[in-house]
């Protein structure tokens, strides 16, 4: 049954959540109360300023503005305070210098450093509780105690991404905070508060996987009826087969095809997953038979494969946040509902990683005189390095084998801390797919002979080994391979 989920609901929970978490600090009983502790204890932070000042006055001009934000909301008549419209006006200040790099990075630092868990109250609960546990004093007061060193360990950062999270739009800035972050820490511009950004990292991303688990995301199958701001997303989101004008759009939502995406009700009209099906009778092997809008679509009514050729994350913000999985197996279940004759799950997938291995593999074998199917690897690279040779049979023919045995062997043998070292087949491999077939000069387009010299691969998704698969995956690093495939290893 489908779960109907009201927004309210959410922003009351996160409401009550966020109170009792500022109740918690303090030893009264009243609601306002806990909420001048934790805009309290904000200001203190930020006057005590942990965050380094080296960015010039950035850092001490973000710090003014936050306290700026919060005092400007407390009355001196009724000593009110209104949590949501400081946050607002937290979230205002960012947006005004998100495009100006050095304050942005101050605003970041300073939430890091300043706003992080602190550490001298850490070890004194500690330390605390320690002593009232050796004392054996009552579970009452034991509870208590482990209670306040639970409060202390969560980073005061973590309560105004709460408060944040209630605001229309909050969820949104949330995400573009930490995409904006995950930049700061690629680049390292704050060396010096690099642990403390990784934190911050951590800890939002935390966050944000709650808010964005499977019970959260709705399911949409676009059409070409669909909205058309929509639409254009979808056209600027996709990156594994980029659409070149409205009839690749138009042919990727036609009657053989699918297009489904992931929205979250915090983000309308946001796409947050893109999966793109092709309806076919048997599984694909070659991407430009899939994206040409003028070759004969078939009958829909006969379908038994359904391939999957391409997903796409939208939001930089939700790295590292299984997203994929879910959408896959959601899928399914809908196309099985719509065509029971669907007995077929595979993908055509890019191989991002290959040559860049193959180049290294080369390099580190070069000097033995290694061979790959009676071509040396030297000669290999050689051959596909000419300009044009995929459209010479000659050295199609030569290279074929020995390409598609090194393919085998880097998406079958190459691992990184035990699992693929393709992103792409670690991917489906953690979602329970088996390496099925390699595909040669699949994606004859410029991005695919960069990627992988052309060669694709096909992940199957067979439906009753999917657990089983899924779990000797990611337990034992083990790659289910069939039968073609192994033959091919090298």
């Amino acid at each position: 049954p489908k779960i109907i989920f009201d927004m309210n609901v959410l922003r009351a929970s996160l409401s009550r959540c966020s109170v009792y978490i500022c109740r918690r600090s303090i030893n009264g009983n009243s609601t306002i109360r806990g909420a001048h502790s934790f805009w309290d204890e904000l200001l203190s932070r930020l006057s005590r300023g942990a965050a380094a000042v080296e960015a010039g006055g950035a850092v001490s001009n973000t710090r003014d503005q936050l306290q700026a934000a919060v005092r400007a909301k407390r009355s001196a008549e009724a000593i009110e305070l209104i949590p949501e419209s400081v946050a607002s006006d937290i979230c205002e200040y960012y947006l005004n210098c998100r495009d100006h790099e050095e304050n942005r990075l101050a605003f970041l630092t300073v939430v890091a450093a300043d706003l992080g868990v602190d550490h001298v109250r850490i070890r004194e609960q500690a330390q605390h509780h320690v002593t009232i546990h050796n004392k054996g004093r009552a579970m009452p007061a034991i509870g208590k105690s482990e209670d306040r060193l639970r409060h202390v360990l969560s980073p005061l950062y973590m309560q105004l991404f709460n408060l944040i999270g209630q605001l229309e739009g909050g969820v949104k800035f949330l995400v573009d905070l930490r995409a904006d972050l995950l930049d700061v820490i690629k680049s390292r511009q704050a060396d010096k508060h690099q642990y403390d950004l990784e934190e911050l990292d951590r800890s939002l991303k935390h966050c944000l996987s709650q808010w964005f688990s499977g019970g959260f995301l709705e399911l949409q199958q676009l059409t070409w009826q669909s909205p058309c701001d929509i639409l254009e997303k979808i056209s600027d989101y996709e990156a594994v087969h980029p659409l070149r004008h409205w009839k690749d759009l138009k042919h990727r939502v036609s009657s053989s095809r699918r297009c489904f995406i992931f929205t979250h009700r915090a983000m309308p009209r946001e796409p947050l997953m893109v999966l793109h099906t092709a309806l076919t009778s048997e599984p694909s092997s070659n991407i430009q038979d899939l994206l040409d809008f003028k070759k004969d679509e078939g009958n829909p009514k006969e379908v038994t494969t359904a391939v999957f050729y391409s997903i796409s994350a939208t939001q930089k913000g939700l790295a590292g946040i299984e997203l994929g999985n879910f959408i896959i197996k959601r899928v399914v279940s809908k196309l099985q509902m719509e065509f029971p004759s669907l007995n077929t799950f595979v993908t055509l997938s890019p191989i991002p990683g290959y040559r860049k291995w193959l180049n290294g593999f080369v390099k580190q074998h070069v000097s033995t005189g290694d061979k790959a199917d009676g071509i040396s690897l030297l000669n290999v690279q050689h051959m596909v390095e000419q300009c044009g040779w995929s459209k010479q049979d000659p050295i199609t023919q030569q290279l074929s084998t020995p390409l598609l045995r090194l393919c085998a062997r880097y998406l079958a043998k190459e691992k990184r801390r035990g699992f693929a070292l393709d992103p792409v087949a670690h991917f489906h491999l953690h979602n329970g797919a088996s390496l099925w077939r390699i595909n040669w000069l699949a994606d004859s387009s410029q991005l695919g002979m960069n990627r992988s010299y052309g060669i694709m691969v096909n992940y199957k998704y067979h439906l009753p080994d999917i657990a089983t698969n899924a779990s000797n995956y990611i337990v034992n690093g083990h790659i289910p391979v069939s039968h073609a495939v192994e033959q091919l290893h090298v």
